[in-house]
């Protein structure tokens, strides 16, 4: 099942500095500074991804590119939507509580054109992406609240 979750408060605040006093000797130039996210997101594929949610009403959605478990800038940005109007009035972070998991439903995008592009592009992607291999730009991707309404519609995926 493909779900989304509230992330622990360790894992989304967690940061690593380059400038700690202790044990700045063994930290690597490639170590970089986590960004705070806010929910994860799985396809059933074990690797997760980030969803952070700004304070405009607004959810971006993130591939973990690197597979490290933290969001960093070496990330991919491939969604941005505005939340649905019955879930706007929720404060920063608190769509859905630690205990609950939300649905994800994908659904193809009115963006591409005949259905025979999407399923060349869907074939082709699945050498191309190890971690999110169903994810493709013809694809659209829906939040399910718990309760079953529908929290954001990620219309077109930016890969």
């Amino acid at each position: 099942m493909c779900f989304w979750e509230k992330a622990s408060s360790s894992n989304r605040i967690k940061t690593i500095s380059k400038n700690s006093k202790q044990g700045s000797s063994h930290l690597s130039d490639s170590v970089h500074q986590s960004i705070k996210y806010h929910y994860i997101w799985d396809l059933d594929d074990g690797n997760p991804g980030f969803i952070k949610q700004t304070k405009r009403d607004y959810l971006k959605l993130y591939l973990d590119s690197n597979q490290d478990g933290y969001l960093t800038r070496s990330d991919d940005l491939i969604g941005k939507t505005k939340i649905k109007k019955s879930h706007r009035s929720k404060r920063l972070g608190r769509l859905i509580r630690r205990d609950q998991h939300g649905a994800i439903s994908a659904f193809n995008s009115p963006i591409q054109n005949t259905t025979i592009q999407v399923v060349d592009s869907l074939e082709q992607d699945q050498e191309t992406l190890p971690g999110h291999i169903g994810l493709d730009q013809a694809v659209g991707l829906k939040l399910i609240h718990p309760h079953g309404t529908v929290v954001a519609v990620f219309d077109h995926l930016i890969l």
